[in-house]
């Protein structure tokens, strides 16, 4: 088997992904395939004290598949479809991040 060359299926562009912006010119929490800030509905939990029921709210209103609460066990994979929710000491939520 002959080297890669230009033509080769494998080596196709894919048009979808060069149309896209830069990961630094995106605002953060972006659902990159929509242009969007997929978590914006959701923010107003942000300085609300957890409860369990906040992850299937969160996941109500942003569309996201999976909610990861302070406690829960999780893997390391980077997965877009999956939003982690952050507490302080004080059991507050100070943070929603996708990764």
């Amino acid at each position: 088997m002959g080297a890669l060359n230009s033509e080769h299926p494998l080596r196709r562009s894919n048009t979808m992904t060069n149309d896209l912006p830069p990961f630094s010119d995106l605002p953060p929490f972006t659902d990159v395939s929509a242009g969007k800030d997929v978590l914006a509905p959701a923010r107003h939990v942000i300085g609300s004290r957890y409860v369990q029921s906040v992850k299937a709210y969160v996941l109500e209103l942003t569309g996201l598949r999976k909610a990861i609460g302070p406690k829960d066990p999780s893997t390391k994979d980077i997965r877009t479809d999956r939003v982690f929710i952050k507490v302080d000491e004080d059991g507050l939520i100070n943070r929603l991040v996708i990764k």
